[in-house]
């Protein structure tokens, strides 16, 4: 749990330092795309994935529907390159 809050606080401190709102960036909005990234890596993915040749995450729903990604949408892209930056040191 530690590791969680301590990552939450330094991507949010991340994310003030460059300029982006933290307005609806919550640990219960990390903990749903941690969830979601996990999900994805566990499936296999098949031809229920697929609509129109393009393939469906559907694991990252709650992340799509999430009010960080809907309404704070420059900072989630932010968020991202962050999340993604602390996942390569780890």
């Amino acid at each position: 749990m530690t590791e969680k809050v301590n990552l939450y606080r330094k991507i949010k401190s991340e994310l003030i330092a460059c300029g982006c709102s933290t307005r609806y960036f919550t640990r219960e909005f990390l903990s749903t795309y941690a969830a979601a990234l996990k999900h994805f890596r566990e499936i296999e993915i098949d031809d229920s994935y697929l609509d129109g040749h393009v393939i469906l995450f559907h694991s990252f729903d709650p992340v799509y529907t999430s009010d960080f990604y809907r309404k704070n949408s420059c900072s989630y892209c932010e968020f991202l390159v962050l999340y993604n930056a602390y996942a390569e040191r780890s």
